[in-house]
Order: structure tokens, then sequence, then C-alpha cells
């Protein structure tokens, strides 16, 4: 059975190492800035089957639960300290930048997103030889995805001051996402209710399991909005 094991992650790896290699040659070792809507297209389909097969690797692992629970209580505070961020510059706003026009519609906006590109931005694991893979490079190559429009955009939560105006709504911070049954490692992180930034990760974006593991940074945005001038 452990051979057999063995043999799966060996042939694992070699298709996650395969396909990067590919991704690699494609973009000059993760050095483009500009991809043709073809290339971009292929880029998204390969980043793709690595995701689903890393996340493959990660259920035959099963070493990495008590990991990602860190990493899901490090998002739920980042989200939190976002929405506050929000609520705070909202309140600020309104008594000194729009202190003499009561009428002046203006909206706060939060995002919350992965700083693939900072020097530390990469967590190195016990695990990395495991899973063979260059994750600071395809990283980066998700990143230019991410620039170009051919994936969702990088931030994986934000909120709005208008999504925040009454008590029900603020309160949908602590409302956390359970973890799907066709999702990989639904067995495993049955009893774990995700935030909804790590869902969004791993739902929306492509990320796998073992590439949110080894995020180490993230950044917080709030930003002033002025939607009507009176």
């Amino acid at each position: 059975m452990e051979t057999q094991k063995n043999e799966m992650a060996q042939f694992y790896r070699e298709q996650v190492q395969k396909i990067e290699d590919e991704i690699l040659a494609i973009t000059n070792n993760a050095t483009d800035i500009q991809f043709s809507d073809e290339k971009g297209a292929y880029l998204v389909a390969l980043i793709t089957e690595r995701k689903d097969i890393m996340d493959a690797m990660f259920v035959n692992a099963v070493k990495d639960t008590k990991h990602i629970e860190q990493v899901n209580d490090m998002l739920y505070n980042l989200s939190r300290k976002m929405y506050d961020g929000v609520i705070t510059m909202y309140d600020k706003a309104k008594k000194t930048l729009f202190k003499d026009a009561p009428d002046a519609d203006f909206e706060v906006e939060g995002n919350l997103r992965f700083a693939a590109n900072e020097e530390d931005a990469v967590l190195s694991l016990p695990e990395d030889e495991y899973y063979g893979s260059n994750f600071r490079k395809i990283f980066s190559v998700i990143d230019r995805l991410h620039e170009q429009g051919y994936v969702r955009p990088d931030y994986i939560d934000s909120v709005s001051s208008k999504d925040l105006d009454n008590a029900d709504s603020r309160a949908n911070l602590d409302k956390k996402s359970a973890y799907e049954s066709w999702q990989p490692a639904a067995d495993i992180f049955k009893d774990l209710n995700l935030c909804f930034a790590l869902h969004s990760l791993h739902a929306y974006h492509p990320y796998s399991l073992p590439d949110i593991l080894r995020m180490r940074r993230f950044g917080l945005v709030v930003n002033i909005r002025q939607t009507k001038i009176e």
C-alpha cells in the first residue's frame, strides 16, 4: 500500500514538473510581462491542470491540516482588519472630507490580495520536495495572468462601505463557508469552516491547496471613491 502511494506521488510530481517546465519555457522563465490571447489562454489551461494535480497530491499526503487551519485563521483576521478599516475610513471621511457636503455620494472600498511579488511572499516548507513545484515562479506567472485579465482579479476578498450599511451586513464577516463536498480534501476538512478569503483563493483562483499553504504576504488596500458630485 505504501509502495503504491509513493509511486502515485512520484507520478504526480513528474506531471507537475512537466507542466511547469512548459509554463516556464513559454514565459521565458517567468520573466515575460505580456502574453498574447492565445498564449494567455494556454497558460491558464496549464495552470489549471497543475492545480488539479497538486490538489490530488495534497489529498494523497494528508499532512497539512493543522497548517491550513492556521492560514484560515490568519486570513479571517486580515479580512476583519479590512472590514474595520473600511468602517473607520468611511466614518472619518464623513466627518472630515465630506462634512460640508452631507449629500455627497461616496463609498470606501477595501481589498485583500496575495502580494505575490514581495521578496518573502513564498514560504518554504519541508514538503516542498514532495510537490516538486517552483512555487515562486508559478506565482509570478499567475500574477501576470491576473494583471492582464486572463484569470480573476488578484484580490481574494473585498468589501464596500455600501455593503456595511447595517448591522446584518457587517455581521456577514463572521459567516464562514463550508468546504463543499465537490472540492478536493472535502473529507479531510469536513469539520473546518473556511473564511471567505481562503474559500475564494481555492474556489475562484488558480491556486492549489499546497500553493495556499505557502502564501506568506498579503496586502490590504482601502480607498475612497466619490460616486456622485453635487
